[in-house]
């Protein structure tokens, strides 16, 4: 009669590939986290300081993969056509100034937050010239202008009734 085969010799072995598999699958889900953490928007609250007009002082919520041409953008769509413009961080002086518009808020240092947790706000302080005209019409800056109807019939129908 063949010998039956006795149990117990290499259970180990088994509860050890067990324990490895959940081992593996947290650090996948650690990681795959951390990717959709940085691929999410990062947002930074920037107190924009004009310099010699407190009055308008103003917060920007920007995100912070924003190119600083983004935040000149939105500058100047506020004030209007400008030139001369100068942004910088901490304090208005030459070293903390931003120059290069292609560089993105956080190549600059401003580190952003994702949403529900704490934000992070920076200051900032900008000055700029309004661009000199002598016409005043070309003063006026209307980024959403709208053409409106006339109101008026036009003059053949009204000198034919």
């Amino acid at each position: 009669m063949p010998k039956g085969k006795k149990g117990g010799g290499k259970k180990g072995k088994g509860k050890d590939k067990a324990a490895d598999v959940p081992k593996e699958k947290h650090e996948i889900t650690l990681m795959k986290e951390k990717f959709e953490q940085e691929a999410m928007p990062h947002w930074v609250i920037l107190h924009m300081n004009l310099m010699n007009w407190s009055f308008m002082n103003s917060d920007i919520r920007i995100r912070s993969e924003s190119a600083l041409l983004e935040l000149k953008d939105r500058i100047k769509a506020k004030h209007g056509a400008v030139t001369d413009l100068k942004i910088c961080r901490g304090s208005f002086a030459e070293t903390n100034e931003l120059t290069e518009d292609s560089l993105t808020l956080e190549e600059y240092g401003f580190e952003g937050a994702l949403d529900g947790q704490p934000e992070r706000r920076y200051e900032v302080f900008y000055d700029f010239r309004p661009v000199e005209h002598d016409d005043p019409l070309l003063l006026v800056w209307n980024n959403k202008a709208e053409v409106k109807p006339n109101p008026l019939p036009p003059r053949e129908e009204a000198d034919a009734k």
